[in-house]
C-alpha cells in the first residue's frame, strides 16, 4: 500500500479542515500539497469529497475524472 501511496500526489485546498481539527501542517508533513482554488482540486483526476458537490464545484471537474462523495 504504501508503495501505490508513494506514486500518488494529493492536494488538499487550503483550511479545507480547519473544521475537522486538522491544520494544513499536518497534511503538509505527511506530503499533501495545500492549495488555494478549488479549481486546483477539481481538476485533478480523482477527486474525493466529504460534502455534497456544489454546481461550481461539478463544472470544475475535468472530463473523465472522479469524483467520490457523499450526496
Amino acid at each position: 500500500m504504501d508503495t501505490i501511496v508513494h506514486m500518488l500526489q494529493f492536494k488538499v485546498e487550503k483550511s479545507a479542515g480547519v473544521r475537522a481539527g486538522f491544520s494544513d501542517r499536518d497534511y503538509q508533513v505527511d506530503g499533501v500539497e495545500i492549495v488555494d482554488s478549488k479549481s486546483a482540486v477539481f481538476g485533478c483526476e480523482i477527486v474525493l469529497k466529504i460534502h455534497k458537490p456544489t454546481g461550481e464545484e461539478i463544472s470544475l471537474l475535468k472530463s473523465k475524472s472522479v469524483l467520490v462523495s457523499l450526496l
